[in-house]
């Protein structure tokens, strides 16, 4: 049943886009049920010792039958009792402790990775330099220090986009170091508020790998119940990137598909079986010829993104900005330069204000460029710090943020 919901077409309930990326960190963990093999392994492992304890039972179960005469519909009611009894052993005991998986994103049936909210790292702040949250998350995304209800009079702005957004050095989620933390904390120094002064709190929902269409996703199940103002969205780069098939192909905000979804991945035996089917899908695009490759996200339906969020920002009264990320490498530019150039055309037909970031750091000195990334696409602390200057100034050039803010929020 499961194999074939794996290879069902539009209901693909198992591939996922970024094992098509060539992104080994999301093979461990946004896109698996486990962080590491061993669990996986050890799965494995309960599972065969359980078959062979099914089967010796089967066995003896024969030889009884022989013994005490019991007819043919009896024993086929015993062997079907112990076929039941083999997978309700092997789901009870992927959930025990030893097997149990706690890694920094869980599967999600509309995104299809997300947060994981029973995941605890430790805080930059201790010296660890491993980021995370300072407590247990209550939605799926890594900043939970707003998402209780918008206190009244408070202007809410959620940054939305991939592992730019939150990501920093070995960090997950580099907590208030991310630009968008930075940023709140400046409007506070600055008195900076809302368009009309009010008290500013900002939220980083941002997601390692996530598409514009995975956004989409994010932003229906997590973000619109926190009640934002404005959306900050910072797509385009995971959207460029070459898989086997698109993301529309795969991810769907159909209810039936998600809802069915959504009763699979309660099964830890479901999620292991998962796991599996997806590895051996990741080998096997390791070796798919260049030629059958093609973006998760063409230009075409990026643009037809952009024009659902904004749709969604009028019908639910927030206003939608788009931001053009920066990176290290012309190559990586280049890689996305359609995407942009369809961001750019959507936000001049549509009046949407764009924060060019990318043009901000290309104007930079090499070697001072050189300091504000780690790697290809994920900023330092500086970088951070330099992007969160950067959107300020264009949020308070836009209009958006405003002398008069009425200083700090109260932090939930």
């Amino acid at each position: 049943m499961m194999f074939w919901l794996a290879q069902s077409g539009p209901l693909d309930f198992y591939r996922v886009q970024g094992m098509e990326t060539g992104m080994p960190h999301q093979l461990m963990s946004g896109n698996l049920p486990w962080f590491s093999g061993d669990k996986v392994a050890q799965g494995l492992l309960a599972g065969l010792c359980l078959l062979v304890l099914a089967w010796v039972l089967s066995l003896d179960l024969k030889r009884t039958a022989a013994r005490r005469g019991l007819s043919a519909r009896s024993v086929s009611r015993l062997r079907l009792l112990i076929l039941v009894g083999f997978f309700v052993a092997w789901e009870a005991a992927l959930s025990l402790p030893g097997l149990r998986a706690d890694g920094v994103y869980l599967p999600d049936p509309r995104a299809f990775w997300k947060a994981n909210p029973q995941h605890h790292d430790r805080i930059m702040d201790t010296g660890t330099g491993i980021a995370g949250v300072d407590r247990p998350p209550q939605i799926g995304i890594f900043d939970q220090e707003h998402v209780g209800p918008k206190p009244p009079g408070v202007f809410r702005i959620a940054f939305m986009g991939d592992s730019q957004v939150i990501s920093s050095g070995r960090s997950v989620y580099a907590g208030k170091w991310t630009y968008p933390k930075v940023l709140e904390t400046s409007l506070h120094k600055l008195g900076l508020g809302g368009p009309d002064g009010q008290p500013v709190q900002v939220i980083n929902a941002g997601m390692s790998g996530h598409s514009s269409w995975q956004g989409l996703m994010l932003l229906r199940s997590e973000v619109l119940p926190l009640e934002p103002d404005l959306v900050v969205l910072a797509f385009g780069y995971h959207d460029s990137n070459r898989s086997l098939s698109r993301d529309r192909e795969v991810l769907t905000d159909d209810p039936l598909t998600w809802r069915v979804r959504t009763l699979m991945y309660r099964s830890r035996l479901c999620l292991l079986l998962r796991t599996v089917i997806l590895r051996a899908q990741a080998f096997r695009n390791d070796r798919t010829p260049p030629e059958r490759l093609q973006p998760r996200v063409s230009p075409q339906e990026f643009a037809q993104n952009l024009r659902t969020f904004a749709d969604l920002g009028r019908r639910r009264s927030f206003r939608v900005v788009f931001l053009l990320e920066p990176f290290a490498e012309a190559s990586t530019s280049l890689h996305s330069a359609q995407h942009r150039l369809a961001l750019q055309e959507v936000a001049r037909d549509l009046g949407v204000e764009v924060l060019d970031v990318h043009a901000a750091f290309e104007r930079l000195p090499p070697d001072l460029k050189t300091t504000l990334f780690d790697d290809r696409i994920h900023l330092t602390t500086k970088g951070h710090a330099r992007m969160a200057a950067v959107v300020l100034e264009g949020l308070v050039e836009a209009g958006i943020l405003n002398p008069g803010g009425q200083g700090p929020t109260n932090r939930q």
